[in-house]
């Protein structure tokens, strides 16, 4: 027998072996069964992004020292062995679960979950009237159904208007609001009118004396 394999052992072992050549034995050589200890699963972080930043879809990990990483993806399919691996097919807001295993000295850990977390995004609507009249000198505060976001006129930042001060025509109001996650939702723009509401010109009348 050229080698043997021993089982069972839980730590490093020492044997000894000789050979017979012709009926003479050899001295004994001392052979030592090194038992590596299994490395513990890697440090994982959790990881949040928000639906459409395609940048920040990742899982990360931090592995021991000379360690080497391998990541696997949900359907165990093997990926990358950096400490930041990138995410794929995520189609809805939902938690995406990769699983990352280190390798030391040729023992391999046990796997770790790292989760990312996409969310969805706000989805804001502004709920000013759309038609004003021209002689109206009251200020019209912006209002939406999410408050604390950005509005703005024609593009120029805009917490309220006057219909007087805008004058007669159409203006485009945009509202840009921030989540508690940091997503960024866009409201649907919203076309207000400044209506015509000048009194009608006064012209002279003559009226003809009657017989």
């Amino acid at each position: 027998v050229k080698s043997y394999t021993p089982s069972s052992l839980t730590a490093t072992t020492t044997f000894y072996v000789k050979q017979v050549v012709n009926g003479c034995a050899s001295d004994f050589a001392e052979v030592i069964y090194t038992v590596k200890a299994t490395p513990d699963a890697p440090v994982v972080t959790a990881t949040e992004a928000c639906l459409g930043s395609t940048a920040d879809y990742v899982v990360k990990a931090t592995a021991s020292a000379g360690a080497t990483l391998q990541w696997y993806d949900a359907n165990t399919s093997p990926k990358g062995t950096a400490a930041t691996q990138a995410v794929s097919g995520v189609t809805t807001a939902k938690d995406y679960t990769y699983t990352v295993t280190q390798t030391i000295s040729g023992c391999t850990s046990l796997p770790a979950s790292a989760t990312l977390t996409v969310n969805s995004l706000p989805v804001p609507t502004i709920s000013n009237a759309l038609t004003y009249c021209s002689n109206s000198a009251a200020t019209v505060s912006l209002t939406a159904d999410l408050p604390g976001g950005e509005f703005k006129i024609d593009g120029s930042v805009a917490t309220s208007f006057v219909p007087k001060t805008l004058g007669v025509g159409t203006y485009q109001i945009t509202y840009t609001y921030t989540d508690g996650n940091s997503c960024v939702g866009q409201a649907t723009p919203q076309t207000v009118t400044i209506e015509d509401c000048s009194d009608p010109a006064i012209t002279n009348i003559t009226v003809a004396p009657t017989t």
